[in-house]
């Protein structure tokens, strides 16, 4: 199945933040579907649902009020149907142990979202490019 026909899945409760990202990928025209969860507990529903086309890539918004996306990491990456699925934590700061512990719970990458819009869209665009040329496993869900 062509990464064109399956959807992203953002993670992401601050609606600015939200909105920054659905910009980026619309400007830069990403043929992908973009799904939206606001928590940690409607995106596993989302991916366990049978009926939902499982996401290429996922974009987990990662911030100090929010504990529950290392939950969210456990659950998937011991899910053999999801554990394949590049997940990127999109954090709002550098924090030297989430970026270890992210990496020891098998995410992909860990970037801090910038503040400034036109940084988010080079960002965006940066995961992107990487993952749309990087060779993924056929997917198991």
């Amino acid at each position: 199945m062509s990464l064109r026909t399956k959807p992203i899945l953002l993670i992401e409760d601050n609606q600015t933040d939200k909105n920054n990202i659905e910009c980026a990928l619309e400007t830069m025209q990403v043929k992908s579907q973009l799904v939206h969860s606001s928590n940690s507990n409607e995106a596993l529903n989302y991916l366990r649902d049978q009926d939902s086309k499982k996401p290429w890539l996922i974009l987990l918004g990662l911030n100090a009020q929010s504990p529950d996306g290392f939950d969210f990491l456990k659950a998937i990456k011991s899910d053999d149907n999801l554990k394949i699925i590049p997940i990127v934590i999109v954090a709002e700061s550098h924090e030297d142990q989430k970026i270890v512990q992210g990496f020891e719970f098998g995410v992909s990458g860990y970037i801090v979202k910038p503040k400034d819009r036109s940084k988010i869209d080079n960002t965006i665009k940066t995961i992107m490019d990487y993952w749309t040329l990087s060779e993924l496993p056929p997917s198991r869900g």
